[in-house]
């Protein structure tokens, strides 16, 4: 019996260690033609590792259905043509806005010219494989969705077991706080960043700004019929801001700094998109503001000028008295960024005056969710107010329920986003707390 002990023991640290190289393998290569065959080879032990846990099974499923297409592929002798249909471009990564807009990559082209040249000098029997050049992938119109569609139906939405695991794995590990759990290009979040989700928290603005950067990628998706969103990051106005601009030089410096940090959000989302965009291409521009103790948005509407903070707080003073002359200062800021590109209606968007919108949902007593509004807000506000179905419900109807549900969805999203660095490991941190869970009962 006690050999028996021991051979138990050894047995769970090797399947503790291979179950955690699973997740590896299947976070960072869930294509790989080889972890493929070793599921085929293996059927008992994948099997067993995918009913560990939501997460393992998720990933699981992910080369079960890669090796249904490669043996499709094989069976069928499917040949796939060398251009691109624009039928079944599904994926978000890299897809520019426009159909008419592809170009081909300078790479292939310089390639295809040195093919050419080659073809007038060497014998048939030598010459090398002609590759045609591909365009980028876009989605068709089939596929790209009304904004409705983009946005979470907290309504009806049942959260399910991956993001329930996700909230409270969570909001237990306490552990190496300063731990990046986040990475996407050069943007980053904590641990103790995320940890801002948690109830009766003021969310911080780091994790607003990577909501932004998810929310940007997704207007690639966007029907033709939907606006063009631009969304910033409380990074772009907060320095500015807080910079003097009482002098002529000073308000130079103020007016350089705004436009860099304006440049930098500009030429993420063309990178993104694979895409050129110019100032008048986007419908409206989204500044999440945190002032220090309170979240909000300014919006603004170039395409039918309008000047809109979206605050949940109720107004009971006037604009001035609310927000000082933070606003004045944004507006003459983006002002001058928008004189370089000068938008059809500029002359509009330079008189404008602000508009505090009235929404059923705005709070009194809430002081410590404004956070989670300006997300749902930056989410759902398209820039119709008149027909604007956020999904919020009044204090008297149980909203804080609805702000817990969009806590954990968020957090999950943002945690298992396809573009976060961290993904992997967030996933293993998600088994091993699961596999912690069954132990203790």
């Amino acid at each position: 019996m006690a050999r028996f002990e021991t051979n138990l023991q050894d047995l769970e640290v090797v399947y503790n260690r291979c179950l955690t190289n699973f997740i590896d393998s299947l976070a960072l290569f869930p294509q790989n033609r080889k972890l493929s065959e070793l599921k085929k080879r293996y059927k008992l032990f994948f099997k067993m590792f995918g009913e560990s846990s939501p997460v393992t099974k998720s990933l699981s499923n992910t080369t079960a259905q890669m090796g249904v297409k490669a043996a499709a592929g094989v069976e069928g002798v499917v040949s796939e043509p060398s251009f691109s249909l624009g039928l079944s471009q599904l994926f978000p990564k890299n897809l520019g806005r426009d159909m008419e807009s592809c170009e081909k990559t300078p790479q292939l082209v310089t390639h295809a010219r040195n093919l050419v040249s080659e073809d007038s000098v060497l014998p048939a029997e030598d010459r090398p494989a002609k590759i045609r050049p591909r365009r980028g992938m876009l989605p068709s119109a089939s596929c790209r969705s009304p904004y409705v569609t983009r946005v979470t139906d907290i309504s009806n939405h049942t959260l399910t077991s991956e993001e329930k695991d996700v909230w409270n794995w969570l909001c237990k590990d306490k552990s190496n706080e300063k731990e990046h759990i986040f990475a996407w290009r050069d943007r980053g979040c904590t641990k103790a960043h995320f940890h801002s989700l948690e109830d009766n928290q003021l969310v911080e603005s780091t994790v607003i700004d990577t909501w932004t950067h998810m929310l940007n990628e997704s207007e690639i998706l966007r029907s033709a019929a939907s606006p063009l969103r631009l969304f910033l990051t409380s990074e772009t106005t907060y320095g500015p801001l807080l910079m003097d601009g009482s002098d002529t030089d000073r308000r130079l410096d103020r007016y350089m700094a705004f436009d860099d940090n304006m440049d930098v959000v500009m030429n993420m989302v063309n990178e993104v998109h694979n895409k050129r965009y110019d100032i008048s291409d986007f419908d409206m521009f989204y500044f999440p503001i945190f002032t220090g103790a309170h979240h909000f948005i300014v919006c603004y509407n170039i395409k039918k000028p309008s000047w809109e903070i979206i605050d949940n707080r109720v107004q009971t003073m006037s604009i001035e008295d609310t927000y000082g002359d933070l606003l004045p200062r944004l507006h003459d800021l983006f002002i001058h960024f928008l004189l370089c590109n000068r938008p059809p209606k500029y002359s509009e968007i330079v008189n404008l005056k602000p508009q505090v919108l009235k929404m059923s949902w705005q709070t009194v007593d809430n002081s410590v969710d404004c956070g989670v509004f300006v997300m749902r807000h930056l989410e759902s506000y398209m820039g119709n107010p008149m027909s604007w179905k956020s999904g919020l419900r009044t204090e008297v109807e149980n909203q804080k329920s609805v702000l817990h549900k969009l806590r954990v969805i968020y957090a999950h999203r943002m945690l298992t986003w396809s573009q976060n660095k961290k993904r992997h490991r967030v996933l293993n941190y998600l088994v091993k707390f699961s596999m912690s869970k069954l132990q203790q009962k």
